[in-house]
């Protein structure tokens, strides 16, 4: 998917949603691997699915970008480590601007407004 793609996704969702935090980790470089694990008791063996942080190269819990404002701030700074950015929600939906823009991003809620305008904001990220 082309982070444009993912953009669009997170401003038009009503609400931020897991398989939407995993689209934002693929934009960051996560990805996704299997490998087999053993039940001891039962001796069974079953694939489980991964995700591998390219910060640390190692297995991961992809953060709740899009319900967790404070996982959408560390995405913004992640991301854009010198940018201001600020939050607002008016009751109905959120607002997000970085930096100085004077126009805000808006989403359903602050956390899907601020990953949206960080994605934004970055524009050079690979597609």
């Amino acid at each position: 998917m082309r982070v444009i793609d993912v953009i669009e996704q997170l401003e038009g969702a009503t609400e931020g949603f897991r398989e939407l935090d995993m689209e934002v980790a693929k934009v960051l470089g996560w990805r996704r691997s299997s490998r087999a694990v053993t039940d001891s008791s039962t001796n069974a063996t079953k694939i489980e699915t991964i995700w591998i942080n390219p910060l640390s190269e190692q297995a991961g819990r992809v953060p709740r970008y899009t319900t967790n404002v404070q996982s959408a701030y560390e995405l913004a700074m992640q991301l854009l480590p010198s940018s201001v950015c600020a939050v607002k929600w008016d009751g109905t939906q959120g607002w997000a601007w970085m930096d100085s823009s004077e126009t805000p991003i808006f989403a359903a809620t602050p956390a899907l407004a601020l990953c949206a305008a960080t994605l934004r904001a970055c524009g050079s990220l690979p597609s």
